[in-house]
């Protein structure tokens, strides 16, 4: 007599994996030279491929009775991933400057890009990743209500030229000094 452990592993492809970043990580916009804070999320899928590599890899650094469906999986890679998907999107916006309010027209290549990343990972433990996708690339309302007042005041500067906009700007600063009383 012996004891043994009975793993059932389940093979049915899990195509609506979410994840997202929980907090904006900041990069520097390429056409605008300001710092802003960047999130995303969309979804991915997988599936284990090799029973036994993935028996041996991650039930065994789980401790078996944790791993009970492809949540508890996707938990276990999120650093992974989301580590993969911010290094991606810095790069391309950082090296390939590509402005953040013109990165939605990237998103499939950047998916790809990160599914290629990340697909390494996921083999080494007997899980296939079938789709990875990129939903949204975003920044924080406040920045972009900064980069629209930059848009605005560029726009004024190359309407009014250089002489005309450096006299308005000073107009400004001595309209501000007036109104606050008790200065000095």
């Amino acid at each position: 007599p012996f004891t043994a452990e009975v793993y059932f592993v389940n093979k049915v492809a899990k195509l609506d994996i979410k994840w997202g970043t929980t907090d904006p990580f900041q990069i520097t916009e390429p056409r605008y030279q300001i710092i802003v804070k960047v999130r995303s999320f969309g979804q991915f899928g997988i599936k284990v491929s090799d029973s036994r590599n993935f028996v041996t890899q991650i039930v065994g650094a789980l401790h078996g009775d944790q791993v009970s469906d492809y949540q508890t999986v996707s938990k276990y890679f999120r650093g992974l991933v989301l580590t993969k998907v911010k290094d991606t999107i810095a790069d391309i916006i950082v090296n390939q400057k590509v402005s953040v309010l013109d990165i939605t027209a990237s998103l499939d290549s950047i998916s790809t890009t990160c599914r290629e990343r990340i697909t390494s990972e996921f083999d080494r433990f007997g899980i296939e990743v079938l789709n990875f996708f990129i939903e949204s690339i975003n920044i924080p309302d406040e920045d972009i209500a900064r980069v629209k007042k930059i848009l605005e005041e560029r726009a004024e500067f190359e309407i009014l030229g250089d002489e005309r906009y450096t006299r308005k700007r000073s107009f400004d600063v001595l309209e501000t000094a007036a109104s606050n009383e008790g200065a000095g």
